[in-house]
């Protein structure tokens, strides 16, 4: 997320690395610039802080075995706005990179890897709410600690290992022409397999499982809201029962619903049917809490996927050999952290 294929060649002056970096921007576009970049990267840092914070203070929210799939994505965002995005404006106001191998190897491992951390966060959210809403009751079987461990392990050691073996071991079989006092990149960036590979890895199968589950998700809420009754004077035809679905991690209760023609909905909440069963407001309010779990997935999903398109846009151009101008490229890497600024945002306007 850090470099462009021009700057892998040692024979580009330092004026022309400059150049491509800065894009000979007028001094006052490149104040404005430099002022969005810096709020976004504080904003990254204080959000999601703030969201790792609540976790460490109130156990009742760390408990949760579906907080902790949110925790693993603010880790991720929070490592963005600490290392990624400071040095990436330090390198851009330069114009050149003044920090040596080791820092440079450091950055590009840390930032590819967890921009990609990221992505597999928000499918394992979106698998999380999955199992929730078909599962029911069988939640606890189904999502424990340690399946959490092992998930969000298996992407943080998968990404490295496919970043820091690239960036780090790279130099030890290949020539590296990487002129370090001026750039920083790696060949390995711009190896055709390895491309294709990430294309896959992570942009394919994620985009795939997160609308595959959020489909699902949606279907089976839709399905389970029709026929809840309004509570509302004169409203026939529905009748309630107070078998919950599921009340185990997520705080979701969704009750059963039979229809009867022959029942009545008065407006104190209770049914003048034959049966006697009560029609208890709290079913629509719990299907009013799973439709706004389901909202705050629904928002992080689709920020996501507008910050994510225009790099995936750009891989696709890098692929059919198409050149993409450095400001471009550049254009995509901000988007794209400008996520991480964005979720914490999210969490709060959905959970206020």
């Amino acid at each position: 997320m850090t470099t462009n294929s021009e700057a892998i060649n040692s024979t580009i002056s330092t004026t022309t690395a400059i150049s491509l970096w800065r894009g000979n921007n007028p001094l006052w576009l490149e104040i404005i610039i430099n002022i969005i970049i810096w709020i976004m990267c504080i904003c990254t840092i204080i959000g999601n802080a703030l969201v790792i914070a609540t976790f460490i203070k109130f156990p009742s929210i760390r408990n949760k075995i579906s907080n902790l799939y949110i925790l693993n994505l603010a880790v991720s965002d929070f490592v963005i706005g600490c290392v990624a995005i400071p040095l990436s404006i330090l390198y851009r106001q330069h114009g050149i990179w003044l920090y040596g191998e080791v820092v440079c190897k450091f950055w590009l491992v840390v930032d590819w890897w967890a921009c990609f951390v990221t992505v597999w966060a928000i499918v394992l959210i979106s698998y999380d709410r999955y199992v929730l809403v078909t599962k029911g009751l069988e939640y606890d079987k189904y999502q424990t600690r340690k399946k959490f461990y092992i998930l969000s392990g298996l992407s943080w050691i998968g990404c490295f290992v496919r970043y820091a073996g690239g960036f780090l071991f790279y130099d030890i079989w290949n020539d590296n022409n990487v002129d370090y006092a001026v750039h920083c990149s790696s060949p390995t960036l711009f190896l055709y397999p390895l491309i294709v590979f990430d294309l896959i890895a992570t942009i394919c199968v994620p985009v795939a499982l997160i609308c595959c589950f959020n489909i699902v998700i949606y279907a089976n809420i839709h399905k389970r809201s029709r026929g809840l009754p309004r509570v509302s004077n004169g409203l026939t035809g529905a009748r309630v029962q107070p078998s919950h679905i599921s009340n185990a991690d997520g705080g979701l209760e969704v009750p059963q619903v039979n229809l009867d023609h022959n029942s009545h909905v008065t407006s104190d909440g209770t049914s003048s049917a034959g049966t006697g069963n009560p029609v208890k407001r709290e079913g629509t309010n719990d299907i009013r809490k799973l439709r706004r779990s389901a909202l705050t997935l629904g928002l992080i999903v689709s920020v996501s996927a507008i910050c994510w398109t225009p790099y995936y846009a750009y891989v696709l151009a890098t692929i059919y050999k198409v050149e993409v101008h450095i400001k471009v490229i550049l254009t995509t890497y901000y988007i794209w952290w400008g996520n991480s600024a964005a979720n914490p945002l999210l969490f709060v306007a959905t959970n206020p």
